[in-house]
């Protein structure tokens, strides 16, 4: 076989997954656990989540198949780990209760969450201070911001700094 590892498939393990899931205060499905009922390493079943070559068509769906079995869904954290992205916008307006930034909010978020993004909203207040602390707070936390300033138009150097900063 290419690429994979085989082991013995765990019938066992994947009853204890599909009790532990059941509960809802305990952990979801891990790729340790999909490796273990399907019988084969974790890296192979990474390769099969992941669509990547240097794995069977078989071990593929077998794989695939047990992910599905288990309810598997990705650890949005661990992914951000290894992607250097947190699939994460940040909307900040000034004053939430306004329609118009309501209903801009609500057309960012469609367009973002067909591209696959969660939305995080802050409303700042209309207050200046507030809004760099959220900012800042934000910047290393997701991708991308998309800001309704409070800020007065002649007091652009916190935005020019952090655009000098690199963000």
């Amino acid at each position: 076989m290419i690429g994979t590892v085989e082991t013995k498939p765990d019938q066992q393990h994947e009853k204890k997954v599909k009790d532990r899931r059941n509960n809802s205060r305990t952990k979801p499905a891990t790729l340790s656990d999909i490796a273990r009922v399907a019988g084969v390493s974790k890296m192979s079943v990474s390769r099969a989540i992941n669509n990547r070559p240097k794995i069977s068509e078989e071990t593929r769906e077998r794989v695939l198949k047990v992910a599905r079995r288990l309810n598997y869904q990705p650890n949005r954290y661990a992914r951000a780990l290894t992607t250097n992205r947190s699939y994460l916008i940040a909307i900040v307006v000034p004053d939430l209760t306004h329609s118009f930034f309501a209903e801009m909010s609500r057309g960012i978020e469609v367009l973002t969450k067909a591209a696959g993004y969660q939305n995080l909203i802050c409303n700042t207040d209309e207050d200046p201070a507030l809004e760099m602390r959220e900012v800042s707070a934000l910047l290393s936390h997701t991708d991308g911001l998309i800001i309704a300033t409070a800020l007065a138009p002649s007091d652009t150097r916190f935005y020019r700094q952090i655009i000098k900063d690199g963000a």
